[in-house]
């Protein structure tokens, strides 16, 4: 029995809607996509869901970053409390704000907002002449980050 161009047509689509709805099952009932997607918009009142899920899932733009103090290739002194200053914002919102000194992590700062202004204290060690490198990264709610980097000498 040979099907005619019609028939063929019409059992392919039925053929692609049926793997469709067997990738979107397999997708949906796994716990990530369930806490992620259903979870945070139907657990949530309308509002919150509003602002926090659905902006999110659509939000590929990483936060932006600077250092203001101390400055690029700046001086330091030695056995003092430096505070790094640092300006964070996001289209969204800010999640979280990190301020590493060689490597090290320093603060750990919590943000809720779409920008501001964040500072770390830094204990400046003994030792002059030393080069440091400061990091700053900011991070949004959806997971975007960025990061900005300068190098300061102790005297």
């Amino acid at each position: 029995m040979a099907l005619n161009l019609r028939e063929k047509k019409s059992a392919s689509l039925l053929v692609l809607s049926a793997v469709g709805l067997v990738i979107f099952i397999l997708i949906s009932s796994s716990g990530q996509f369930k806490e992620g997607v259903f979870g945070r918009l139907f657990l949530k009142s309308s509002s919150q869901a509003a602002e926090s899920r659905l902006s999110t899932i659509f939000d590929f733009q990483a936060p932006q970053v600077s250092i203001s103090y101390p400055v690029k290739g700046g001086m330091v002194r030695t056995n003092t409390v430096v505070e790094i200053a640092a300006i964070a914002s996001d289209n969204i919102r800010l999640s979280k704000i990190e301020f590493l000194v060689a490597g090290n992590s320093l603060c750990h700062l919590s943000a809720a907002e779409k920008e501001g202004r964040y500072v770390c204290n830094w204990s400046v060690p003994k030792d002059l002449g030393m080069t440091y490198s400061v990091v700053v990264k900011a991070s949004d709610i959806a997971g975007n980050s960025s990061s900005q980097s300068i190098s300061v000498t102790s005297k």
